[in-house]
This record gives structure tokens, C-alpha cells and sequence, in this order.
């Protein structure tokens, strides 16, 4: 083995280096993607912290703003009218506002599917109108069952 002026024992000790330099980056990445992982599972204590909502959310203009944005970016996983499709059934599912609110802000995994924290793409508002619109649902029957 031609070693280009080192010796066959700094090739080797080199190779190790390098070995436990892809075990150290290895690790930090498994430990990374378990941390980002907490971020996608909705805290049942994150729903006490989120404050009240600025908007009355059984106001029409809201579920219809609301209604809005889940035609936008909910629908391909959750269905149109909240029915289900690739996740699970919201309308009827008995969800309260606090656990709404919470799960579009922190996201969830479940069975599964990983339904991402939309807080860092939505401000509260959006989040609530949200809240609002499938809080509107749940006095309807599902459309599929859980």
C-alpha cells in the first residue's frame, strides 16, 4: 500500500481518527434528531401556557379565516371539513380548544404520521383562527372513525 510519505502506522492511526470523528458525528446526529424529535409531540402542559385567545372563537369571520387557512395547509392530511384523509378525523373527534391550540403549535406523532409544530410558521393569531375553525367541528358527527 503506498502510503504518499507516511508510514503505515500514521495511515492507520489517521483512518481511526477519522473513524471515531464519523462515531462523534454520529452520535451528536442521534441525539440531535431524538431532541428535535420532543419538538413534533404535543405537551398536554403546553395548552395551560398558551395564554387566552384574542379572538372569540365561536365569532363566524373567524372560523370562516380560520376555515381559510385549513383549506391551505390541513386539508391533505386531515380532509376536507376535517372528515380525515392520510391523519385522523377532526370533526367530531370532541377536542377542546386547549388541546387544538396545543397540538397546531407543537405538533404530534402518532400511529405513525408526524404532523409538524406549525409555531414556527404561524403567529398565535393564525394558530387561533385555526383553533377556532376546528373547534367548530367538533359538535359535527366524523366522517370516519378513529
Amino acid at each position: 500500500m503506498r502510503t504518499f510519505g507516511r508510514s503505515r502506522g500514521v495511515t492507520r492511526v489517521l483512518l481511526v481518527a477519522a473513524a471515531a470523528g464519523f462515531g462523534i458525528c454520529g452520535a451528536l446526529f442521534t441525539a440531535a434528531a431524538a431532541k428535535a424529535e420532543t419538538f413534533f409531540v404535543a405537551n398536554p402542559n403546553a395548552g395551560k401556557t398558551h395564554g387566552k385567545s384574542p379572538f372569540d372563537l365561536s365569532d363566524p369571520k373567524i372560523i370562516a379565516e380560520g376555515h381559510k387557512q385549513f383549506n391551505t395547509t390541513c386539508v391533505y392530511c386531515h380532509g376536507q371539513g376535517g372528515t380525515g384523509g392520510r391523519a385522523g378525523p377532526l370533526k367530531g373527534a370532541g377536542l377542546d380548544e386547549s388541546f387544538i391550540f396545543t397540538t397546531i403549535s407543537n405538533g404530534k406523532i402518532a400511529n405513525g404520521m408526524s404532523m409538524p409544530p406549525w409555531k414556527y410558521s404561524f403567529d398565535k393569531k393564525t394558530i387561533w383562527k385555526l383553533t377556532a375553525y376546528v373547534l367548530s367541528l367538533q359538535n359535527e358527527s366524523g366522517g370516519q372513525s378513529k
